[in-house]
């Protein structure tokens, strides 16, 4: 419901008067609990429950998206670096693959349950690009660029109205023509107009739980929309009896194959430890305790990329290596005095999307992610020290956006 209590239409795709179809790329913006996940359950729902959207799910949060696996490719949602890598590169695949369609017969034209429009949804994007890497950063410059026209579109969720927290930055953010945003939570994260048209637009702080300002083609259509609740018993009910979204059989190229083999090992993945622990305890052990040091989990064999055995991932960069050193692991203040970029990305990271956290939060945050507690707090006291985050009277803290080269966000990245 717009301003005025009339129904507001949004749109998914757009036929235009050649009858060419054009995919719609979504941003959508607000704190932890202002309605996001409400909002992408009503974008999603009439593909679901019309059969013609496949989808294809990046979980930043871990538990936001599982209501929609069934209507996933592989049935399943990516929850850790490996699968957000694949789950990218799926929808990358399947856009390479229609690109082979064109001038031909074959061309995708229109999203039905044969052919169906592909959705890659990532929420909390934030989270997910600190765990992937530049080529599938690539990836999804492109899918915003070519995607619309071959029916892959890309759905972005996320805590921060700021350019540098979507995957592909503001050439992916040019190409997003719908903006959904709730409410923040400080003024420095106010105005949703700073990527929209101007510093004179629609504010988004003190915007309750469930309204949002929409925006298309930078035109504003509200400021304090409602979207209508869907449940998830709801969307199960309305979808049982509607035909499925199935890939097409022209599309399932060898790679789209073998990464949809992948997707089906996600639906028991975990988000995967930064630091393989086995071989940090044993440099730590003292002798004759029986620790010994085991090799660390990469690649599609992970727990995050699909069974063990499974082909590795299809991307043009080998991946990432992660810490398996008592140095490594120690974060800022590690032996040999160098900071850990990793755990520093991961400390500013939870700080900008969850202001007014402890420091006692951010410790389990990332102690939880495998790093030690005195690396989490040498890395913390650090940030601190440099200016890169703030601490209040009462031990609140918020990270400060400014460029200060200490934080090295992007080289972390």
């Amino acid at each position: 419901m717009d301003d005025a209590r009339q129904a507001l239409v949004v749109p998914n795709f757009e036929v235009g008067a050649d009858e060419k179809v054009s995919a719609i790329h979504v941003w959508v913006v607000g704190r932890n609990g202002g309605g996001k996940s409400t909002t992408l359950h009503t974008l999603l729902a009439p593909g679901i429950t019309g059969g013609w959207e496949l989808l294809i799910l990046c979980d930043g949060k871990g538990d936001s998206l599982a209501e929609m696996a069934p209507y996933a490719a592989g049935g399943a949602v990516a929850r850790g670096s490996d699968s957000w890598r694949q789950a990218i590169t799926l929808a990358y695949a399947i856009m390479v693959a229609r690109q082979q369609r064109l001038g031909t017969p074959q061309a995708w034209r229109y999203p039905t349950p044969a052919d169906p429009l592909i959705t890659l949804v990532i929420d909390e994007c934030a989270t997910v690009l600190a765990g992937i890497q530049g080529a599938e950063v690539q990836m999804m410059t492109e899918m915003g660029r070519m995607g619309r026209s071959l029916g892959v579109r890309t759905i972005q969720s996320g805590q921060i109205p700021l350019v540098d927290t979507v995957i592909g930055g503001s050439d992916w953010r040019s190409q997003a023509r719908l903006i959904l945003g709730h409410g923040v939570q400080d003024a420095v994260h106010d105005r949703i107009a700073t990527q929209s048209g101007g510093a004179e637009g629609p504010s988004l702080l003190g915007l309750p739980k469930g309204r949002l300002v929409v925006m298309l083609d930078g035109r504003l259509l509200a400021t304090r929309a409602r979207v209508a609740l869907l449940s998830d018993d709801e969307l199960t009910a309305a979808a049982a009896d509607s035909p499925r979204a199935n890939l097409a059989e022209i599309d399932r190229t060898e790679h789209v194959q073998t990464l949809i083999g992948l997707a089906e090992g996600w639906a028991t993945s975990r988000p995967e430890a930064i630091v393989d622990l086995t071989t940090l305890l044993s440099g730590w052990a003292p002798t004759g305790t029986g620790i010994s040091a085991a090799p660390a989990s990469t690649g599609a064999g992970s727990g995050t990329g699909g069974r063990a055995g499974s082909p590795a991932p299809l991307t043009t960069v080998p991946a990432q290596a992660r810490p398996t050193t008592g140095a490594t692991a120690a974060g800022g203040g590690a032996r040999g005095g160098r900071p850990d970029a990793r755990l520093r990305q991961l400390v500013i990271t939870h700080v900008l999307t969850h202001a007014g956290v402890t420091r006692a939060q951010v410790r389990d945050h990332v102690t939880g992610l495998g790093f030690s507690n005195s690396g989490a707090y040498k890395e913390i006291a650090q940030l601190i020290q440099d200016g890169g985050i703030r601490e209040d009277d009462q031990g609140r803290l918020t990270a400060t956006l400014w460029d200060h080269a200490p934080l090295a966000v992007g080289e972390a990245r």
